[in-house]
Protein backbone atom coordinates (compact mmCIF):
# COMPACT_ATOMS: atom_id res chain seq x y z
CA UNK A 1 0.00 0.00 0.00
CA UNK A 2 1.60 3.25 -1.21
CA UNK A 3 1.05 6.37 0.95
CA UNK A 4 -0.92 9.27 -0.45
CA UNK A 5 0.93 11.61 -2.86
CA UNK A 6 3.70 9.01 -3.22
CA UNK A 7 4.76 6.69 -6.04
CA UNK A 8 6.58 3.38 -6.15
CA UNK A 9 9.57 3.46 -8.54
CA UNK A 10 11.36 0.23 -9.45
CA UNK A 11 14.64 1.70 -10.72
CA UNK A 12 18.04 0.27 -9.79
CA UNK A 13 20.31 2.69 -7.98
CA UNK A 14 17.56 5.22 -7.35
CA UNK A 15 18.47 5.57 -3.68
CA UNK A 16 21.99 6.77 -4.48
CA UNK A 17 20.69 9.27 -7.04
CA UNK A 18 18.14 10.65 -4.57
CA UNK A 19 20.85 11.13 -1.95
CA UNK A 20 22.92 13.12 -4.45
CA UNK A 21 19.91 15.33 -5.21
CA UNK A 22 18.99 15.59 -1.50
CA UNK A 23 15.52 14.15 -2.14
CA UNK A 24 13.72 12.00 0.42
CA UNK A 25 13.59 8.37 -0.66
CA UNK A 26 12.85 5.21 1.35
CA UNK A 27 13.14 1.53 0.32
CA UNK A 28 9.84 -0.13 -0.53
CA UNK A 29 9.10 -3.14 1.68
CA UNK A 30 6.90 -5.52 -0.34
CA UNK A 31 7.10 -8.55 1.92
CA UNK A 32 8.80 -10.32 4.76
CA UNK A 33 10.79 -13.54 4.45
CA UNK A 34 11.36 -16.08 7.22
CA UNK A 35 14.23 -18.49 6.68
CA UNK A 36 16.07 -20.88 9.04
CA UNK A 37 14.99 -19.14 12.21
CA UNK A 38 15.77 -15.67 10.84
CA UNK A 39 13.72 -13.08 9.02
CA UNK A 40 14.33 -10.05 6.85
CA UNK A 41 12.27 -7.65 4.73
CA UNK A 42 11.93 -8.02 0.96
CA UNK A 43 12.76 -4.72 -0.76
CA UNK A 44 11.67 -3.77 -4.27
CA UNK A 45 12.39 -0.25 -5.49
CA UNK A 46 11.81 2.97 -3.57
CA UNK A 47 8.94 5.18 -2.42
CA UNK A 48 9.22 8.88 -3.31
CA UNK A 49 6.92 11.87 -3.38
CA UNK A 50 4.91 12.22 -6.57
CA UNK A 51 6.26 15.75 -7.14
CA UNK A 52 9.81 14.35 -7.33
CA UNK A 53 8.98 11.50 -9.72
CA UNK A 54 9.77 13.35 -12.96
CA UNK A 55 13.04 14.79 -11.62
CA UNK A 56 14.21 11.39 -10.39
CA UNK A 57 13.31 9.61 -13.63
CA UNK A 58 15.22 12.17 -15.72
CA UNK A 59 18.21 12.01 -13.36
CA UNK A 60 18.14 8.19 -13.44
CA UNK A 61 17.98 8.16 -17.26
CA UNK A 62 20.87 10.63 -17.54
CA UNK A 63 22.91 8.65 -15.02
CA UNK A 64 22.51 5.34 -16.86
CA UNK A 65 23.18 6.94 -20.26
CA UNK A 66 26.48 8.20 -18.90
CA UNK A 67 27.15 4.79 -17.41
CA UNK A 68 26.52 3.01 -20.73
CA UNK A 69 28.67 5.54 -22.61
CA UNK A 70 31.53 4.99 -20.18
CA UNK A 71 31.16 1.20 -20.48
CA UNK A 72 31.23 1.40 -24.30
CA UNK A 73 34.32 3.61 -24.15
CA UNK A 74 36.08 1.15 -21.85
CA UNK A 75 35.18 -1.74 -24.16
CA UNK A 76 36.66 0.02 -27.20
CA UNK A 77 39.82 0.96 -25.30
CA UNK A 78 40.19 -2.63 -24.10
CA UNK A 79 39.79 -3.96 -27.66
CA UNK A 80 42.41 -1.52 -29.01
CA UNK A 81 44.78 -2.44 -26.20
CA UNK A 82 44.40 -6.14 -26.96
CA UNK A 83 45.04 -5.55 -30.69
CA UNK A 84 48.20 -3.59 -29.86
CA UNK A 85 49.42 -6.47 -27.70
CA UNK A 86 48.69 -8.97 -30.47
CA UNK A 87 50.54 -6.97 -33.14
CA UNK A 88 53.45 -6.35 -30.81
CA UNK A 89 53.67 -10.07 -30.00
CA UNK A 90 53.65 -11.04 -33.69
CA UNK A 91 56.42 -8.54 -34.46
CA UNK A 92 58.46 -9.83 -31.53
CA UNK A 93 57.98 -13.43 -32.71
CA UNK A 94 59.19 -12.49 -36.19
CA UNK A 95 62.33 -10.83 -34.77
CA UNK A 96 63.09 -13.87 -32.60
CA UNK A 97 62.70 -16.22 -35.55
CA UNK A 98 64.89 -14.06 -37.74
CA UNK A 99 67.60 -13.98 -35.07
CA UNK A 100 67.65 -17.53 -33.72
CA UNK A 101 65.99 -19.87 -36.26
CA UNK A 102 67.78 -21.30 -39.27
CA UNK A 103 66.65 -19.38 -42.30
CA UNK A 104 65.43 -22.11 -44.62
CA UNK A 105 62.99 -22.07 -47.43
CA UNK A 106 60.05 -23.35 -45.39
CA UNK A 107 60.27 -20.70 -42.65
CA UNK A 108 60.69 -17.98 -45.27
CA UNK A 109 57.55 -19.19 -47.03
CA UNK A 110 55.58 -19.17 -43.78
CA UNK A 111 56.75 -15.64 -42.98
CA UNK A 112 55.82 -14.49 -46.48
CA UNK A 113 52.35 -15.99 -46.07
CA UNK A 114 51.93 -14.17 -42.76
CA UNK A 115 53.01 -10.86 -44.26
CA UNK A 116 50.96 -11.13 -47.46
CA UNK A 117 47.98 -12.83 -45.74
CA UNK A 118 47.69 -15.24 -48.64
CA UNK A 119 46.78 -18.11 -46.34
CA UNK A 120 46.89 -19.09 -42.73
CA UNK A 121 49.78 -21.06 -41.28
CA UNK A 122 48.65 -24.62 -40.77
CA UNK A 123 49.55 -26.73 -37.79
CA UNK A 124 51.41 -29.11 -40.18
CA UNK A 125 53.81 -26.36 -41.32
CA UNK A 126 54.60 -25.41 -37.73
CA UNK A 127 55.19 -29.07 -36.78
CA UNK A 128 57.45 -29.66 -39.79
CA UNK A 129 59.46 -26.57 -38.93
CA UNK A 130 59.91 -27.56 -35.27
CA UNK A 131 60.40 -31.31 -35.84
CA UNK A 132 62.33 -31.81 -39.12
CA UNK A 133 62.37 -35.32 -40.52
CA UNK A 134 65.56 -37.34 -40.35
CA UNK A 135 65.96 -39.72 -43.33
CA UNK A 136 68.57 -42.49 -43.27
CA UNK A 137 69.76 -44.17 -46.47
CA UNK A 138 71.06 -47.68 -45.73
CA UNK A 139 74.46 -48.48 -47.28
CA UNK A 140 75.14 -51.23 -49.75
CA UNK A 141 75.00 -54.81 -48.44
CA UNK A 142 78.71 -55.23 -48.97
CA UNK A 143 79.47 -52.83 -46.10
CA UNK A 144 80.87 -54.35 -42.88
CA UNK A 145 78.07 -55.22 -40.41
CA UNK A 146 80.02 -54.12 -37.31
CA UNK A 147 80.80 -50.74 -38.87
CA UNK A 148 77.13 -50.40 -39.84
CA UNK A 149 76.01 -51.09 -36.25
CA UNK A 150 78.48 -48.55 -34.91
CA UNK A 151 77.30 -45.94 -37.38
CA UNK A 152 73.67 -46.65 -36.53
CA UNK A 153 74.34 -46.27 -32.78
CA UNK A 154 76.17 -43.01 -33.40
CA UNK A 155 73.30 -41.84 -35.57
CA UNK A 156 70.67 -42.72 -32.96
CA UNK A 157 72.63 -40.97 -30.18
CA UNK A 158 73.08 -37.92 -32.37
CA UNK A 159 69.38 -37.82 -33.21
CA UNK A 160 68.46 -38.32 -29.56
CA UNK A 161 70.59 -35.34 -28.64
CA UNK A 162 68.95 -33.38 -31.44
CA UNK A 163 65.53 -34.23 -30.04
CA UNK A 164 66.66 -33.16 -26.57
CA UNK A 165 68.05 -30.01 -28.12
CA UNK A 166 64.73 -29.31 -29.82
CA UNK A 167 62.86 -29.93 -26.53
CA UNK A 168 65.11 -27.85 -24.29
CA UNK A 169 66.83 -25.25 -26.40
CA UNK A 170 65.23 -25.15 -29.82
CA UNK A 171 64.75 -21.39 -29.58
CA UNK A 172 68.47 -20.84 -28.98
CA UNK A 173 69.68 -23.59 -31.36
CA UNK A 174 72.10 -25.14 -28.87
CA UNK A 175 74.62 -27.75 -29.88
CA UNK A 176 74.13 -31.29 -28.53
CA UNK A 177 76.93 -30.83 -26.00
CA UNK A 178 75.45 -27.58 -24.75
CA UNK A 179 71.98 -29.14 -24.52
CA UNK A 180 73.37 -32.14 -22.60
CA UNK A 181 75.21 -29.83 -20.21
CA UNK A 182 72.07 -27.78 -19.64
CA UNK A 183 70.06 -30.94 -18.97
CA UNK A 184 72.60 -32.07 -16.36
CA UNK A 185 72.59 -28.64 -14.74
CA UNK A 186 68.78 -28.59 -14.76
CA UNK A 187 68.55 -32.05 -13.13
CA UNK A 188 71.14 -31.14 -10.48
CA UNK A 189 69.39 -27.82 -9.83
CA UNK A 190 66.04 -29.57 -9.55
CA UNK A 191 67.46 -32.03 -7.01
CA UNK A 192 69.04 -29.23 -4.98
CA UNK A 193 65.81 -27.24 -5.13
CA UNK A 194 63.73 -30.20 -3.96
CA UNK A 195 66.15 -30.81 -1.10
CA UNK A 196 66.03 -27.13 -0.15
CA UNK A 197 62.23 -27.08 -0.21
CA UNK A 198 61.99 -30.22 1.93
CA UNK A 199 64.61 -29.21 4.51
CA UNK A 200 64.46 -25.41 4.62
CA UNK A 201 61.41 -23.84 2.96
CA UNK A 202 58.65 -26.08 4.35
CA UNK A 203 59.90 -25.85 7.99
CA UNK A 204 60.25 -22.09 7.58
CA UNK A 205 56.75 -21.90 6.11
CA UNK A 206 55.38 -23.83 9.07
CA UNK A 207 57.30 -21.56 11.42
CA UNK A 208 55.92 -18.51 9.62
CA UNK A 209 52.34 -19.78 10.03
CA UNK A 210 53.00 -20.41 13.71
CA UNK A 211 54.49 -16.94 14.11
CA UNK A 212 51.48 -15.37 12.36
CA UNK A 213 49.13 -17.23 14.70
CA UNK A 214 51.16 -16.26 17.73
CA UNK A 215 51.32 -12.66 16.51
CA UNK A 216 47.53 -12.51 16.28
CA UNK A 217 47.17 -13.92 19.80
CA UNK A 218 49.68 -11.42 21.18
CA UNK A 219 47.95 -8.51 19.45
CA UNK A 220 44.57 -9.53 20.87
CA UNK A 221 46.09 -10.06 24.33
CA UNK A 222 47.88 -6.71 24.47
CA UNK A 223 44.88 -4.88 23.00
CA UNK A 224 42.71 -6.33 25.77
CA UNK A 225 45.29 -5.47 28.41
CA UNK A 226 45.64 -1.96 26.97
CA UNK A 227 41.87 -1.39 27.07
CA UNK A 228 41.72 -2.66 30.65
CA UNK A 229 44.61 -0.43 31.73
CA UNK A 230 43.03 2.60 30.09
CA UNK A 231 39.74 1.83 31.82
CA UNK A 232 41.43 1.30 35.18
CA UNK A 233 43.54 4.43 34.79
CA UNK A 234 40.38 6.45 34.11
CA UNK A 235 38.53 5.21 37.19
CA UNK A 236 41.63 5.37 39.44
CA UNK A 237 42.46 8.99 38.73
CA UNK A 238 43.05 11.08 41.84
CA UNK A 239 43.40 14.46 40.14
CA UNK A 240 39.65 14.88 39.76
CA UNK A 241 36.72 14.64 42.14
CA UNK A 242 34.55 11.53 41.64
CA UNK A 243 31.16 12.05 40.03
CA UNK A 244 28.36 10.62 42.18
CA UNK A 245 25.50 11.99 40.07
CA UNK A 246 24.44 8.47 39.03
CA UNK A 247 24.97 6.89 42.47
CA UNK A 248 21.84 6.24 44.54
CA UNK A 249 21.83 6.97 48.26
CA UNK A 250 19.96 4.03 49.78
CA UNK A 251 19.55 5.88 53.08
CA UNK A 252 16.63 7.80 51.56
CA UNK A 253 13.63 6.63 49.56
CA UNK A 254 13.63 6.95 45.76
CA UNK A 255 10.25 5.69 44.57
CA UNK A 256 11.15 6.25 40.91
CA UNK A 257 13.88 3.63 41.24
CA UNK A 258 12.05 1.28 43.59
CA UNK A 259 14.15 2.20 46.67
CA UNK A 260 12.25 2.27 49.96
CA UNK A 261 13.87 3.43 53.21
CA UNK A 262 11.77 3.15 56.38
CA UNK A 263 12.07 2.64 60.12
CA UNK A 264 13.28 -0.85 60.96
CA UNK A 265 10.91 -3.07 62.93
CA UNK A 266 12.89 -6.03 64.35
CA UNK A 267 11.25 -9.43 64.62
CA UNK A 268 13.25 -10.16 67.79
CA UNK A 269 14.60 -7.04 69.50
CA UNK A 270 18.04 -7.40 71.13
CA UNK A 271 18.57 -6.47 74.76
CA UNK A 272 20.06 -3.14 75.75
CA UNK A 273 23.02 -4.93 77.36
CA UNK A 274 23.84 -6.70 74.10
CA UNK A 275 23.50 -3.47 72.13
CA UNK A 276 25.91 -1.69 74.47
CA UNK A 277 28.37 -4.60 74.36
CA UNK A 278 28.47 -4.62 70.56
CA UNK A 279 28.49 -0.81 70.19
CA UNK A 280 25.09 -0.70 68.46
CA UNK A 281 22.60 2.17 68.48
CA UNK A 282 19.12 1.67 69.98
CA UNK A 283 16.85 -0.28 67.63
CA UNK A 284 14.47 2.67 67.43
CA UNK A 285 17.16 4.59 65.51
CA UNK A 286 17.71 1.86 62.94
CA UNK A 287 16.42 2.23 59.36
CA UNK A 288 16.17 -0.43 56.66
CA UNK A 289 16.43 0.02 52.88
CA UNK A 290 14.97 -2.38 50.32
CA UNK A 291 14.85 -2.41 46.51
CA UNK A 292 11.66 -3.52 44.79
CA UNK A 293 13.38 -5.35 41.92
CA UNK A 294 15.91 -6.96 44.31
CA UNK A 295 13.70 -8.99 46.66
CA UNK A 296 15.43 -10.42 49.72
CA UNK A 297 18.07 -7.67 49.95
CA UNK A 298 17.88 -5.58 53.13
CA UNK A 299 20.42 -2.91 54.09
CA UNK A 300 20.46 -1.75 57.72
CA UNK A 301 21.53 1.89 58.06
CA UNK A 302 23.33 3.52 60.99
CA UNK A 303 23.23 0.61 63.43
CA UNK A 304 26.73 1.26 64.89
CA UNK A 305 27.60 4.15 67.18
CA UNK A 306 30.14 6.62 65.86
CA UNK A 307 32.76 5.68 68.44
CA UNK A 308 32.26 1.95 67.89
CA UNK A 309 33.36 2.35 64.26
CA UNK A 310 36.93 2.92 65.45
CA UNK A 311 36.69 0.00 67.87
CA UNK A 312 35.69 -2.45 65.12
CA UNK A 313 38.39 -1.06 62.79
CA UNK A 314 41.02 -1.49 65.52
CA UNK A 315 39.93 -5.09 66.11
CA UNK A 316 40.06 -5.85 62.37
CA UNK A 317 43.60 -4.46 61.95
CA UNK A 318 45.34 -5.54 65.15
CA UNK A 319 43.39 -8.57 66.44
CA UNK A 320 41.59 -10.33 63.60
CA UNK A 321 44.67 -10.10 61.32
CA UNK A 322 46.79 -12.03 63.85
CA UNK A 323 46.85 -15.75 64.63
CA UNK A 324 44.70 -17.84 64.76
CA UNK A 325 43.35 -15.77 61.90
CA UNK A 326 44.85 -16.44 58.48
CA UNK A 327 45.80 -13.70 55.97
CA UNK A 328 47.13 -13.45 52.43
CA UNK A 329 50.47 -12.38 53.93
CA UNK A 330 50.67 -15.74 55.68
CA UNK A 331 50.75 -17.44 52.28
CA UNK A 332 54.20 -15.91 51.69
CA UNK A 333 55.54 -15.44 55.25
CA UNK A 334 54.97 -18.38 57.66
CA UNK A 335 54.37 -17.67 61.36
CA UNK A 336 54.01 -13.96 60.66
CA UNK A 337 53.41 -11.54 63.54
CA UNK A 338 52.38 -7.86 63.69
CA UNK A 339 50.84 -8.20 60.24
CA UNK A 340 49.39 -4.71 59.90
CA UNK A 341 52.48 -2.93 61.27
CA UNK A 342 54.96 -4.90 59.16
CA UNK A 343 52.93 -5.75 56.04
CA UNK A 344 50.10 -3.23 56.04
CA UNK A 345 50.56 -2.35 52.33
CA UNK A 346 50.34 -6.01 51.31
CA UNK A 347 47.40 -6.96 53.56
CA UNK A 348 44.28 -7.77 51.51
CA UNK A 349 42.15 -10.26 53.47
CA UNK A 350 41.91 -12.21 56.70
CA UNK A 351 39.82 -15.32 57.47
CA UNK A 352 38.56 -16.31 60.91
CA UNK A 353 37.07 -19.50 62.32
CA UNK A 354 36.85 -22.36 59.82
CA UNK A 355 39.32 -21.39 57.10
CA UNK A 356 38.09 -21.84 53.54
CA UNK A 357 40.23 -24.15 51.41
CA UNK A 358 40.70 -22.34 48.08
CA UNK A 359 42.03 -25.49 46.40
CA UNK A 360 39.12 -27.83 47.23
CA UNK A 361 36.47 -25.06 47.55
CA UNK A 362 35.12 -26.49 50.84
CA UNK A 363 35.18 -25.63 54.56
CA UNK A 364 36.64 -28.07 57.12
CA UNK A 365 34.30 -29.69 59.62
CA UNK A 366 36.41 -28.68 62.64
CA UNK A 367 38.60 -25.72 63.47
CA UNK A 368 39.01 -22.57 65.53
CA UNK A 369 35.85 -20.80 66.70
CA UNK A 370 35.04 -17.21 65.81
CA UNK A 371 35.61 -14.39 68.32
CA UNK A 372 32.65 -14.10 70.69
CA UNK A 373 31.67 -10.57 69.58
CA UNK A 374 31.35 -11.67 65.93
CA UNK A 375 29.17 -14.65 66.90
CA UNK A 376 26.94 -12.39 69.02
CA UNK A 377 26.71 -9.72 66.28
CA UNK A 378 25.64 -12.23 63.63
CA UNK A 379 23.04 -13.77 65.98
CA UNK A 380 21.56 -10.37 66.89
CA UNK A 381 21.18 -9.30 63.25
CA UNK A 382 19.83 -12.71 62.16
CA UNK A 383 17.07 -12.73 64.79
CA UNK A 384 16.22 -9.07 64.21
CA UNK A 385 15.67 -9.80 60.50
CA UNK A 386 13.51 -12.81 61.31
CA UNK A 387 15.94 -15.42 59.96
CA UNK A 388 16.21 -17.15 63.34
CA UNK A 389 19.05 -17.97 65.72
CA UNK A 390 22.47 -18.19 64.11
CA UNK A 391 25.85 -19.45 65.29
CA UNK A 392 28.49 -18.20 62.84
CA UNK A 393 31.61 -20.33 62.42
CA UNK A 394 33.48 -18.59 59.56
CA UNK A 395 34.18 -15.01 58.50
CA UNK A 396 36.34 -13.09 56.05
CA UNK A 397 37.53 -9.48 56.35
CA UNK A 398 38.68 -7.58 53.25
CA UNK A 399 41.13 -4.68 53.51
CA UNK A 400 41.11 -1.96 50.83
CA UNK A 401 43.68 0.80 50.46
CA UNK A 402 42.95 4.15 48.85
CA UNK A 403 44.08 2.83 45.44
CA UNK A 404 42.25 -0.50 45.68
CA UNK A 405 39.12 -1.32 43.72
CA UNK A 406 36.12 -3.50 44.45
CA UNK A 407 33.79 -4.94 41.84
CA UNK A 408 30.65 -7.01 42.39
CA UNK A 409 31.49 -10.71 42.20
CA UNK A 410 30.46 -14.17 43.38
CA UNK A 411 32.96 -16.48 45.10
CA UNK A 412 32.65 -19.98 43.72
Amino acid sequence: MVPEDCVHLRLNGLAAISRQLDIDCVPAVVGWEFHKGGNHPILDGCIVLKKHEKVLREAWKEFYEKKQTAAEKRRKERALRNWRRLVKGMLTMKKVRAKFLVADRRSMQIDEKLETRESETSATDDTVLSWPRTIFNLPHTSVNISKLSSDLCTCYIYNFLRVVRDMVGWQLRLTPKQAAAKIVVAVVGLAIGAYGVATVYEPLQGLQDELDLRKGELLRYYKTKHDERIRQAFYKRHDMAPNFSKVFDLRSSLSAHGIICSKFEPVVAPSDIMLEKLGLRPVSEWTASTITHRPGMVMLNGIFKSISHLQWIKRSLFIYAESPGFTNVGLQVPNVRNVFKEYGRQLRWSTLGLHYDWATKIYPLEGESLPEELVSLSNVLSQALGIGPMYADAAIINFYSRKSTLAPHVDR
